[in-house]
């Protein structure tokens, strides 16, 4: 756009630039354009003729260039004839001698020189066309008119004149009176370039002019700045000041312009470009017919910037175009945008009231790709909303799984594309409900073959970020990282925004899940200024940052600071469902750490009976019940608790989740300890242990070393098995143990000394002390320090009794070695001490906090 905005007007399918090309393929036609040039030039204006690579002609299809700047979305509007000398090169010679295929195509353009010859042109389009028979592709007519080629009308360049002679012979005299004068200010740019290429007549034509005014006493200067007489003389040129430029738009190429920002827009979430923003503006101010879906691109805009007011406003505007024009053609894809847009402001009533009608109208059109592309949406909708599930599958289909059905049945005769959705609804459905990871695999190899197939390869990118949750969700974080540097590596002409910023997250919760603190929320603080231009972007970032801080400030024991972020969390609009749950799990986590037991239990239940039981995804199923049987273990009823967590366990290997099924192990391992049954909790834990370091999850390892060095540490302490020891024999590694059986016979068991358990028990706390540092854990960690001392102590006690054991024994022992060892001990004592203060320290500063 110039400082000083053109007129626009607008008319079916013809434009200006519209009126160069086809002097470009008369030309071609004619045989001025030499053999070896003809496949060149043509291929280059294809795209501005049909919907043959309309994306590159718009230029929005590379993310790079996703808001598009002002030349190339003016270049969907409108092609310059210097851009059209670029396109045909400027120095590409004519068959005609001395002359260039640009000075040929000026030449038309120029000898336009009124309206008289305008029509004759435009009328003469029909000449060039033949009706394609094979007698007729070589017949005299050709000859006739001294031409070297005829159009077929099947073909893309016969249908282009076919429906530019349509469209002219149904112009009224006003529009084609603005054509022509569209026509004038278009090719006024190059009125040099032509006045260079006759330079000579023009000098001849102005002198003749300047005599014959000369000798009528005629003011010369007034004379020449009469725009009739200019344009009669063919002198109409850039310098003159006579009016406004004049943009004259197609409405067809406005439609796919905006088609491709809709595109764009969806995908991307910029701002519409500046150019189309004033483009449709002026004609809207002006009262030029504009096409609906310019209406719905000012609406996205709007909502994008979370203008809802005017975002209504404008959607209702597009309601009615919809409703009133073309006989009701897209009337379903606007009932389709104000059930999303309902559903975004949680009026699930109205949503499901919209949808329904549009379904009916996608049906009663035989709109079929609408009618999928609505029933994939409520999928995933409905599968967010459980609970309105059963009102709708009692009105149209018997349950998700019919629906699901129904869109892989049909949607493989109606669009590949389609096809390969339905797959991608059938892979996410797999993992959430039915556990079964091979059929998901499956569905998204038939879709990612589908998609590469149709050369889709943004939505191949959108199923690597889907296969790394599922490795995520599978306990396998290796994998997962794997795939998500696999999206990251893929170049950015193939990535939209909303799959970088879920990418992103999920890279976020990988790493907070291994203990990577600061990793994770660096990789967060830097979403933000690629989030801040766009309202809808930052409100799907601003909650997980939210979230992972309200996490660590829980393990950190700032419950003060948790608080205050689970309060910004709930004023946030939350429309994923999933976090949804996440928040709602940390928040019950928080009333837990403040003491409110029996309110946390209470709330907890409420909200499994009401939003986990009905239809959620069973991950969220399995881990609010592990957080249940978790707060009831507290309470001191480990019998109640240890039915609940077998029963997560049982659920977890069914859905083959792996990471609850291993932190319900270790829940379960943590009851079997405080009912004394350390020997099972051992074995157990040691058992679970390879696959624990599989997962990588370190508040999981940390809280498995905790639990192994309870384990071992109940084991030291049974007087059962303390009776059965031998003091001289705990030097050694393992002792005999004799036992009594029932038939009176006597077995020996090899069992771990005291010495040996200890050591085992401080080495398992001193790996959970790392960990829980490692998560910032620091309450978890003053108690593994409480722990480590008391294990000192034992151990000391246990060495100085082994040496006085060693004393009575032992005849060759001197007084020296004795001192020795009486001052290692007390080195040792005061070292624990030392630990001892420090550990206390610490408590003091997390109660205090």
């Amino acid at each position: 756009m110039t400082d000083e905005s053109p007129t626009v007007e607008a008319s079916t399918y013809l434009a200006p630039y519209k009126i160069a090309l086809l002097s470009l393929i008369t030309l071609y036609c004619e045989g001025y354009i030499p053999r070896k040039e003809r496949m060149n030039v043509i291929s280059k204006i294809l795209p501005y003729i049909d919907l043959f690579g309309r994306e590159q002609t718009y230029g929005l299809t590379d993310k790079s260039n996703k808001n598009g700047d002002q030349g190339e979305v003016e270049n969907g509007l409108n092609l310059p004839l210097s851009e059209l000398k670029q396109l045909i090169g400027a120095d590409n010679m004519s068959t005609m001698p001395g002359r260039t295929i640009y000075e040929l195509v000026l030449e038309k353009v120029w000898q336009l020189n009124s309206l008289d010859a305008f029509h004759t042109f435009m009328y003469s389009l029909r000449s060039y066309i033949t009706s394609g028979k094979p007698e007729d592709l070589n017949d005299e007519r050709a000859m006739k008119l001294g031409l070297s080629k005829l159009l077929s009308s099947s073909s893309i360049l016969g249908s282009f004149f076919r429906k530019s002679g349509l469209a002219f012979d149904y112009l009224s005299f006003e529009d084609f009176s603005s054509l022509w004068r569209a026509l004038v200010s278009y090719r006024n740019e190059t009125f040099s370039d032509y006045k260079h290429i006759h330079a000579p007549e023009f000098e001849e034509i102005y002198d003749e002019l300047q005599q014959d005014l000369v000798v009528h006493d005629v003011d010369i200067q007034g004379f020449l700045e009469n725009d009739y007489i200019r344009n009669m003389v063919n002198l109409e040129i850039g310098e003159s000041s006579a009016g406004p430029k004049i943009l004259f738009i197609a409405n067809q190429d406005l439609e796919y312009l905006l088609e491709y920002q809709v595109e764009a827009f969806e995908n991307y979430g910029g701002p519409m470009p500046h150019y189309l923003r004033e483009t449709l503006n002026e004609m809207i101010r002006r009262d030029v017919m504009v096409p609906s879906s310019a209406y719905y691109v000012r609406y996205l805009e709007a909502y994008h910037d979370k203008d809802y007011e005017r975002s209504y406003e404008l959607l209702h505007q597009y309601f009615d175009y919809t409703m009133y024009n073309r006989d009701r053609t897209f009337y379903q894809y606007a009932l389709f945008t104000l059930a999303g847009f309902q559903a975004s402001f949680k009026c699930h009533t109205e949503c499901l009231r919209a949808t329904e009608e549009a379904i009916a109208v996608a049906r009663e059109n035989k709109d079929i790709p609408c009618l999928h592309y609505i029933l994939s949406w409520l999928y995933g909708f409905l599968k967010d909303n459980p609970r309105l599930a059963d009102e709708f599958y009692n009105k149209s289909f018997t349950s998700d799984e019919h629906l699901l059905q129904f869109l892989k049945t049909k949607s493989k005769d109606v669009s590949p594309g389609l096809h390969a959705t339905a797959h991608q609804c059938e892979a996410a459905h797999a993992a959430a409900d039915l556990g079964n990871v091979s059929a998901a695999m499956e569905s998204i190899v038939k879709s990612s073959y589908i998609n590469m197939t149709l050369n889709k390869s943004n939505k191949v990118v959108e199923l690597i970020v889907l296969l790394s949750a599922i490795w995520g969700r599978l306990g396998l974080p290796r994998m997962a990282n794997i795939y998500l540097d696999s999206y990251f590596e893929t170049p950015s002409d193939y990535r939209d925004g909303k799959s970088d910023i879920t990418a992103r997250i999920l890279k976020a919760e990988i790493l907070y899940d291994q203990g990577e603190l600061f990793e994770a929320e660096k990789i967060l603080d830097e979403l933000e200024a690629s989030t801040k231009g766009s309202p809808v972007d930052y409100e799907m970032w601003l909650p997980h940052l939210l979230l992972i801080q309200a996490k660590t400030c829980l393990s950190k024991n700032r419950l003060s600071d948790a608080q205050v972020r689970i309060d910004q969390l709930s004023r946030q609009s939350i429309t994923s469902t999933s976090l949804e749950m996440d928040i709602e799990h940390c928040r019950i986590r928080l009333l837990v750490a403040q003491g409110n037991t029996s309110l946390a239990l209470e709330q907890l239940s409420n909200f499994i009976h009401t939003r986990v039981e009905s239809g959620a995804d069973i991950m969220f199923q399995i881990k609010f019940r592990i957080l249940y049987a978790r707060i009831v273990y507290r309470v001191s009823n480990p019998s109640r608790a240890l039915s609940l967590t077998m029963k997560c366990i049982a659920m977890a290997e069914k859905a083959i989740i792996i990471p609850l099924a291993l932190e319900a192990t270790c829940l379960l391992s943590d009851i079997l300890n405080s009912l004394e049954q350390y020997t099972d909790a051992l074995a157990i834990m040691d058992a679970t242990m390879p696959r624990i370091f599989e997962c990588s999850s370190n508040e999981l390892v940390a809280d498995s070393y905790a639990s192994l060095a309870d384990s071992n540490m109940g084991i030291v302490g049974k007087v059962s098995l303390e009776e059965n020891y031998n003091d001289d024999e705990e030097e050694n590694d393992v002792v005999t143990s004799t036992y009594s059986t029932i038939s009176g016979s006597k077995i020996e068991i090899r069992l771990p000394s005291r010495k040996t358990l200890l050591y085992r028990t401080k080495t398992y706390l001193e790996e959970a002390g790392h960990r829980y540092h490692k998560s910032r854990n620091y309450k978890a960690m003053g108690e593994m320090g409480v722990k480590m001392i008391l294990v000192k102590r034992l151990i000391a006690e246990l060495e100085k009794k082994i040496a006085k054991s060693k004393c009575r024994t032992s005849h060759n022992i001197d007084s020296e070695q004795y001192t020795s060892f009486q001052q290692e001990s007390e080195k040792r004592e005061k070292s624990i001490n030392d630990l001892t203060d420090w550990c206390m320290g610490v408590l003091e500063r997390i109660q205090k906090q």
